[in-house]
């Protein structure tokens, strides 16, 4: 008890020399500190310490060389070698640690930062909570969390830490630096909430979040930094008893200008103490102030965050700001600015740093929502959902203006209302239409209730509220579904209408998880008015079939897509032949095959896209966006089925015939790019293949929202094509963010999560990281098991993998059961000469010579050889891996020398 009593009598000391030099001059302060290293230098280097940890700029420029006086007496010299690391110099230098450049030359290099805690702070119980943080760190793997390493201690005992290198800059320089807009900040803010998020889900809180915690690289990416403080949420028992003195002086070594009121007060600190500093840092980003004037000593400073409410962030532009930003230089830009962060951003930013945890939002993950919310202009939760308030948000500009805005976002609501509006208008030429169309009094009346609910939708907002802002699509949609549920429910016919169409718009936005409720709302209520064999029931349910698809729900959208065709095929045989029916038939095939296509069942696929074409020549032409579409999907099944001439001559027609109908950036240009960019990296055509998939990349950026998942898809592509061309570093950072937008978007358990599980474990393979090859692999073949039945062709992928990983390891027992069954799925579900049948003989032949069946081994060996050969080439990989099993055996007259 009498060293903890002491150590709290030291914090006292700490804390009354900081509040005395704290107000004073920089050059006061120096002399004072200088003064104070003479009398006790530990006490020196830990005030010192404390001052550049109070508070970001100014304050910390002013007492560098106070902290350089005070610590550079004491603290040891640097290490010529930390572990196998061999320092390069040192990146910068506190009173509790300092951080070098490293170099790892064996057994490959790499460039790494070393942290290392000051000889004084190493105490057995420092080095044992070092260890907890590293056993903490060593669970967290996001894109946006910087990733443990390695870490140990040196001789004289002091502890390391191992990070990934981060070159990059504190996220409020890279903001002003690279002028980002408000919409740009909230959205980097968004994906830093997502690593916080995350390390709360693995059951840590960060404590210490600031600007120079998160650095942003070159290309935008953030990093979260520094888990020195953080704590577990569930700690064990046994430590914290022996956690208090830690605990006290961790309270006054956080920043108070970041720093909860909770965390002042010296209480527990929660996932909602990140939630209010993730709210003081966006306030910086949006104003470049601080919520709380910071003049004065620390005592002041901890007294405004217990006692006062935090400006307004439109009111705190008054204030003199503490950094140059393009953002608010001007009197023009702050005005504008004021207006921006006027309201929902005001409120959001109130409620992340209110005084009680319990008034905060509940979680990080929520705080980010209702960033999102307003990014698409929705309300945000953290105002009171007003009438007024709900209305205010959906209308930004007058009129004129936001029908503008919402017929360019919302093609099909915009055709939709030209189409009924002409309807009512010429009524002759409605009735000169094809007899298949005519409408009844009923189905006209239908109309105009139809055409009545979308002009309100554009018209009901009150422009007076509107300040001049832009509508978003996906506000206009939120707002119609919810009405059309709600106001609708006496006329099912008119509300399956609204609702079937707005399904529609959300799927061509990428939110097919919004759209399936709409669709099946809509198909029960068609169902039960219409009947479940009428062609718009049918047509209802081939659109939800498709959304299936897009969710990765292949078995499901099968068979609502067979369910629909069986209906159309039924009224194509009744009557005469209608462009319409043909049309409808058509498209449902076109699904089906791809539904098909997902699943690996290429034959059947190939049939289906087959007949699809057929009808879609006949009804359309062969020019049509439509047929051309087909044709594409065609493609992807013979590239898939290893048919590489026939399906790149289909892809480059189908780009030639998009581009002249649709123009350049055309989203089905993109999609059209994206196959033509895996087909290329499959023949090899690496620089061809890059340049069609960064023009699919920039195309879908362009004209999609930043959470749609075909840029999710398309970085995939792009990860692997840098894979292949030997950019591991590159294809990491596509694969981490394609994984972070599909989980995010699509879920963890879907097909496309598998993928990108697996190609992140081509990297870690190609990086010889086994391990984490290994994780990645066993990540993707759960998400495939829990998806699929035993024997379905997309189980093979991780499991030829993973049996890859124990051929090099040498573990033949491991790997046979693998390869094995790889091998049995290839050959059930693509030819016999194929490569990927040819791939799995190879390896399972390359085992089965590790296990002594040496026979076996070279007949499977020989037999995969010309397979490779014809269908891949000479110089692939596999061919010459094969050709290498191969050689010994033939050297050796049949007895290996050793296996590959």
């Amino acid at each position: 008890m009498s060293e903890q009593y002491e150590s709290r009598d030291r914090w006292q000391r700490i804390s009354e020399l900081f509040d005395e030099i704290f107000p004073l001059a920089s050059e006061a302060q120096r002399d004072r500190l200088a003064e104070l290293e003479r009398d006790d230098p530990r006490i020196a280097r830990e005030v010192a310490s404390l001052l550049a940890h109070s508070a970001e700029g100014p304050i910390e420029r002013a007492v560098q060389a106070g902290i350089a006086l005070a610590s550079s007496a004491v603290e040891a010299p640097l290490p010529e070698r930390i572990g196998p690391y061999r320092v390069l110099g040192e990146i910068g230098r506190g009173g509790l640690a300092t951080v070098v450049l490293a170099e790892r030359e064996e057994p490959f290099r790499k460039e790494v930062a070393i942290k290392l805690l000051s000889d004084s702070f190493s105490s057995p119980e420092v080095v044992r909570r070092l260890r907890q943080e590293r056993q903490i760190l060593a669970r967290l793997e996001h894109p946006a969390i910087a990733r443990l390493i390695d870490g140990g201690a040196l001789p004289d005992g002091r502890p390391y830490v191992v990070m990934e290198r981060i070159e990059g800059v504190p996220i409020d320089v890279f903001a002003a630096q690279a002028q980002l807009d408000v919409r740009a900040r909230l959205a980097l803010l968004i994906r830093v909430a997502s690593a916080v998020d995350y390390a709360h889900r693995n059951l840590i809180v960060h404590r210490d979040l600031k600007p120079s915690n998160l650095l942003v690289t070159q290309d935008g990416q953030p990093k979260l930094l520094d888990f020195g403080i953080a704590k577990l949420l569930e700690a064990d028992p046994a430590d914290l008893a022996t956690s208090v003195v830690a605990t006290a002086a961790e309270v006054r070594l956080l920043t108070p200008a970041y720093a909860s009121p909770e965390q002042v007060q010296g209480l527990p600190a929660t996932t909602s103490t990140d939630v209010y500093a993730l709210g003081v840092l966006l306030y910086r980003l949006l104003t470049g102030r601080h919520p709380y004037s910071l003049e004065g000593g620390l005592r002041a400073v901890e007294r405004r965050v217990l006692d006062e409410e935090p400006d307004l962030a439109s009111r705190a532009l008054r204030r003199p700001a503490e950094f140059d930003d393009p953002l608010w230089t001007g009197e023009v830009a702050t005005r504008r600015l004021t207006r921006v962060l006027a309201g929902d951003l005001d409120g959001v930013l109130l409620r992340a740093l209110a005084k009680r945890p319990e008034d905060r939002y509940p979680s990080v993950e929520q705080l980010a929502d209702d960033l999102r919310r307003h990014l698409d202009g929705l309300p945000v939760r953290a105002r009171r959902a007003t009438f007024s308030y709900r209305a205010g948000r959906f209308a930004r500009r007058h009129r004129t203006a936001l029908a503008a805005a919402t017929f360019a976002a919302l093609g099909l609501i915009a055709g939709t209302i030209a189409a009924l509006w002409q309807a009512q208008k010429a009524e002759a030429a409605r009735l000169r239409a094809e007899r298949a169309l005519v409408v009844s009094e009923r189905e006209r009346l239908r109309t105009e209730r139809v055409t009545g609910f979308l002009i309100d939708l554009f018209e009901a907002p009150d422009p007076a509220r509107s300040r001049g802002a832009e509508v978003s699509a996906k506000e206009l949609l939120h707002r119609g579904a919810e009405a059309a549920r709600k106001s609708l429910a006496t006329e099912p016919a008119v509300q399956a209408s609204l609702l079937d169409t707005m399904g529609q718009v959300y799927g061509k936005l990428g939110l097919f998880e919004q759209a399936e409720p709409l669709l099946k709302q809509a198909l029960r209520l068609e169902t039960r008015a219409l009947g479940p064999n009428h062609p718009d029931t049918a047509a209802s349910r081939a659109r939800l079939g498709n959304v299936w698809i897009q969710r990765g729900h292949y078995e499901k959208a099968e068979r609502a897509l067979r369910a629909a065709l069986a209906v159309q095929e039924r009224e194509a045989a009744n009557g005469p032949p209608r462009a319409a029916v043909e049309s409808a038939r058509a498209k449902t095939l076109s699904d089906l095959g791809m539904s098909l296509y997902h699943q690996q069942r290429l034959e059947e696929a190939e049939r289906t896209l087959l007949r699809s074409l057929e009808l879609r020549r006949k009804a359309l032409g062969r020019e049509h966006p439509q047929t051309v579409e087909t044709l594409n999907n065609l493609a992807a099944v013979w590239l898939a089925r290893g048919d590489f001439e026939r399906a790149e001559r289909a892809m480059r027609e189908a780009i030639t015939l998009h581009r002249r109908a649709l123009g350049g950036d055309h989203p089905s240009v993109a999609t059209n790019l994206n196959n033509l960019g895996a087909l290329l990296a499959q023949r090899g055509r690496l620089d061809e293949a890059e340049a069609a998939t960064a023009e699919a990349l920039a195309i879908r950026r362009k004209v999609f929202s930043d959470d749609h998942p075909q840029i999710a898809e398309t970085l995939a592509n792009l990860g692997w094509i840098r894979l292949e061309r030997g950019d591991r570093r590159g294809a990491r950072d596509a694969f981490r963010e394609a994984l972070d937008r599909t989980v995010r978007e699509l879920g963890p358990d879907h097909p496309n999560a598998a993928r990108i599980h697996a190609n992140l474990g081509d990297v870690a393979r190609d990086d010889h990281d086994h391990r984490t090859a290994e994780q990645e692999f066993r990540a993707a073949l759960a998400i495939r098991r829990r998806a699929h039945p035993a024997g379905d062709p997309r189980l093979a992928y991780p499991l030829l993998r993973l049996g890859e990983i124990a051929l090099e390891r040498r573990s033949f027992a491991a790997a046979d059961p693998l390869l094995d069954e790889a091998a049995e799925i290839q050959a059930a579900n693509f030819p016999a000469a194929s490569w990927q049948v040819a791939e799995a003989d190879s390896l399972l032949g390359q085992c089965r010579v590790g296990l002594g069946q040496i026979k076996e081994g070279r007949a499977l060996l020989e037999r995969s050889l010309p397979a490779l050969r014809k269908t891949l080439g000479d110089d692939h990989r596999l061919t010459r891996a094969t050709e290498a099993a191969l050689t010994p055996l033939s050297a050796a007259g049949g007895t290996p020398r050793s296996p590959r």
